[in-house]
């Protein structure tokens, strides 16, 4: 016949029923699991979200320098050209202003013997 003290001793071994349900609380069942996600439902929701493959189509931070680096250098390059144009535009006005100038001296003369006589 099994006494008190030998129940207490298979408790101390074995789970018991009480024990069970105490410990086996902590763990989730079956209808606890339903509220994560599935794989079906993580496959539908990730769609949204941009792959690998979809990021091989936008520009790399070496594409946007290299761009950036062209688009300097054809800027520069106009620049330079704006300024040999006006430089040149300067030089024909020098050289004008000294035309313009002679022939307003030369019209002072013309106008002074007009005048004069």
């Amino acid at each position: 016949m099994i006494t008190d003290a030998d129940v207490k001793k298979l408790e101390k071994t074995f789970a018991t029923k009480e024990f069970l349900k105490k410990e086996l609380n902590r763990f989730a069942t079956k209808d606890d699991l339903k509220s994560f996600a599935s794989k079906e439902f993580l496959k539908e929701e990730l769609n949204r979200f941009a792959t690998k493959d979809d990021l091989k189509r936008f520009a790399t931070k070496e594409d946007l320098r290299s761009a950036f680096d062209e688009l300097v250098s054809v800027i520069m390059e106009m620049t330079d050209n704006v300024i040999a144009r006006i430089d040149k535009t300067l030089d024909r006005t020098e050289i004008n202003e000294d035309q313009i100038q002679d022939h307003e001296n030369r019209l002072r003369k013309v106008e002074d013997k007009v005048f004069v006589v």
